[in-house]
């Protein structure tokens, strides 16, 4: 059987599999095509594959892609065109000239999980020097995406200093593995991670519901157990109550007995699941209700939040209820979203759609979810029958200006022209056009000012 080169086949492929080709391929992955295959070339100077590799990838209409600048700069060709869209959507990678459009911090973290290292190490020397807080991002992201060579860089950043405590690379880095559940990073590092930050990472274990970090760092403290400072008890009770271990829980109460575990205790023991631990909590005096439900919204577990709801009843107030609603959404546990919703609805309490419908920007797909809930449960706007759609209207137009991303669709179909939009404030339409026109959005842009002079044309 002849064996073909992988030359061979991308030269002789026919022209209307080749376009196809392009059409599925990432921005630099078609760019190396057109450059090192002449065949290639004549479709990458079509406008028209461009346009529709736009509108394949992101949406756009022929309209929009052919939209000039809204800083009076003229048209760009095609292929920059499209790099200029693809470099402002959040969910695409970057490629080699993005940093045009956005920044390379924003570039470097985006490119991790396309494990291009080329493209990783070119944005991260475009982003030097990395503050802590893109440090955090990208070690995250790197675990993540299971991508060593980015750790290997973010550690060798910064030269190696003895410290007294951790070196905060290892940290961060043994933080964001324990909160990813990855042990065989932990197992490499934990030479470097020295008991200032072991209870750190043993609660991030137990917040993120990984058990196996909890059983390989849990030994490195109890060993220690009479020498805990105070956050280092918590720390540990928490994480005794998650793996339901009595007698632990019982040796910290009678060594460390004026310090009150029982938060400490209810947490651990939603987390893990032990209901009859999580009553000796409460029966002890329990009182960080919320944000324990909070983060149990965040691990997924509906059975333990119903649990709590049909055994102790639902008491929260109104931001109470938006967090857990928040944290759910951050983790697309929609089924709790949705149970929160009716909860709320049931129980007269109002929720503050404009922050909710901002905790989407993680996940745009579920602002629409978000928006439906809220048409399902109009009470829960807490406003008159008659103006709900008003109120509901000016929250989402609020939310969107505070937006990574938005499109014209997303505006066109929560901001329909109709006598309602008339009840919108102008300035609220207003702030939403300048945040169209500082994303360059013009479609957005020219729809909204269409709708300020309808509505409001005296002003």
């Amino acid at each position: 059987m002849e064996v073909r080169s992988l030359y061979d086949i991308l030269v002789h492929l026919p022209p209307e599999l080749r376009r196809e080709l392009l059409m599925i391929l990432p921005y630099h992955e078609v760019r190396k095509l057109c450059q090192h295959f002449p065949n290639y070339r004549p479709i990458c100077n079509e406008k028209s594959f461009w346009i529709s590799k736009a509108q394949r990838d992101i949406g756009v209409t022929e309209e929009e892609f052919f939209e000039p600048p809204l800083d009076g700069q003229g048209l760009y060709p095609p292929p920059e065109r499209y790099l200029e869209l693809i470099s402002k959507h959040p969910d695409f990678p970057c490629a080699k000239g993005s940093e045009r459009y956005v920044s390379a911090e924003e570039c470097f973290r985006r490119v991790i999980k396309t494990h291009d290292f080329d493209l990783i190490r070119y944005f991260y020397d475009l982003a030097q020097p990395l503050n802590d807080d893109e440090r955090e991002k990208a070690f995250s992201l790197a675990i993540k995406y299971n991508e060593p060579r980015v750790i290997s860089l973010l550690l060798t950043e910064e030269e190696e200093e003895e410290e007294e405590g951790t070196h905060y690379s290892y940290f961060i880095l043994g933080r964001e593995a324990a909160r990813f559940g990855n042990v065989d990073i932990l197992k490499q590092i934990l030479p470097k991670l020295k008991t200032d930050v072991l209870a750190i990472i043993l609660e991030e274990g137990v917040s993120s519901n990984s058990l196996d970090v909890v059983k390989l760092i849990l030994p490195l403290l109890v060993c220690d157990i009479d020498k805990l400072d105070p956050d280092e008890v918590y720390s540990l009770a928490r994480t005794a109550a998650y793996i339901n271990d009595v007698s632990l829980l019982k040796l910290l109460m009678n060594l460390y007995w004026d310090l009150d575990l029982s938060d400490s205790i209810f947490y651990g023991a939603m987390i893990g699941c032990h209901r009859k631990l999580a009553e000796k909590a409460l029966s002890l005096g329990a009182t960080n209700i919320s944000s324990t439900l909070q983060d149990v919204a965040g691990n997924g577990n509906l059975e333990m939040l119903l649990w709590y709801f049909q055994q102790y009843g639902v008491f929260l107030d109104s931001e109470a209820y938006g967090n857990i609603i928040k944290s759910a959404l951050a983790n697309r546990h929609l089924d709790i979203v949705r149970m929160m919703f009716d909860m709320a609805n049931f129980s007269k309490v109002p929720l503050n759609a404009k922050d909710i419908l901002q905790s989407t920007d993680k996940f745009p797909d579920d602002f629409d979810f978000v928006v439906n809930l809220f048409r399902l449960y109009p009470n829960v706007l807490k406003v008159k029958e008659k103006d709900w759609e008003t109120t509901l209207r000016i929250a989402v137009a609020q939310a969107l200006a505070n937006r990574t991303y938005f499109d014209l669709a997303t505006v066109q179909r929560h901001l329909p022209r109709d006598d309602k939009l008339y009840h919108i404030p102008v300035d609220v339409l207003t702030n939403l056009l300048s945040r169209a026109i500082h994303s360059d959005s013009r479609s957005v842009a020219l729809y909204l000012n269409t709708l300020i002079k309808r509505y409001h044309v005296s002003s």
